[in-house]
């Protein structure tokens, strides 16, 4: 298999992290896929106005950051989900036609807060392994969304650290050699301009 290398450092960046996903590809996420989080639930929509007050702390990380949810001003004792909103994707195909991509919205539960006699709940997960950016996070019970607030993924790649800990030399070679052991191969395009 031939990877071209037409853009530079862009193509270069995207091959190491191709490179990155043969590697370690069999080796245990440090963070949960967002689908395993809980079991799926229906995505609820807000009914009569907004309920309670969410926070979430931090307010970003990357995948496995440590994420703590508190919320206040909700009816006491009473059982709540907490919901990680996010998509399934999937290509759509068929056998010779290419008809985009598609998306649909999905929750999955994080975890069930029972709130206290003030109407505090509490919870606390691993930020799970999703798209970047924000991902909403939902207090609903039954079909009726009370409240929400929003966790950013920040995507981040520590390629040479990884390479580094497997016992890899990180150095600009690096990567045309880690695609040549896996049988691929990296070829650039030489452009001249004249003047």
């Amino acid at each position: 298999m031939t990877i071209g290398a037409r853009y530079g450092r862009l193509n270069l960046f995207a091959c190491a992290l191709f490179v990155s996903a043969l590697m370690f590809a069999a080796e245990a996420l440090a963070a949960p896929r967002a689908a395993e989080l809980g079991p799926e639930l229906p995505l609820a929509e807000p009914a009569g106005g907004f309920v309670g007050k969410l926070s979430v702390t931090p307010q970003g990380g990357p995948a496995g950051t440590h994420v703590t949810v508190r919320g206040e001003a909700f009816a006491p004792e009473q059982e709540f989900d907490l919901v990680w909103r996010t998509v399934k994707g999937r290509w759509k195909v068929t056998v010779a036609e290419y008809h985009g991509r598609e998306f649909a919205p999905v929750g999955y539960r994080i975890a069930t807060a029972m709130s206290d006699k003030a109407g505090h709940i509490a919870a606390s997960f691993i930020a799970p392994e999703d798209f970047g950016f924000q991902h909403d996070i939902v207090v609903q019970q039954g079909n009726r969304l009370l409240t929400q607030t929003a966790f950013n993924v920040e995507m981040t790649v520590k390629l040479a650290e990884e390479l580094t800990a497997r016992g890899h030399e990180v150095a600009p070679t690096t990567v045309a050699r880690l695609l040549k052991d896996n049988g691929y191969s990296l070829q650039g395009v030489r452009r001249e301009v004249a003047l």
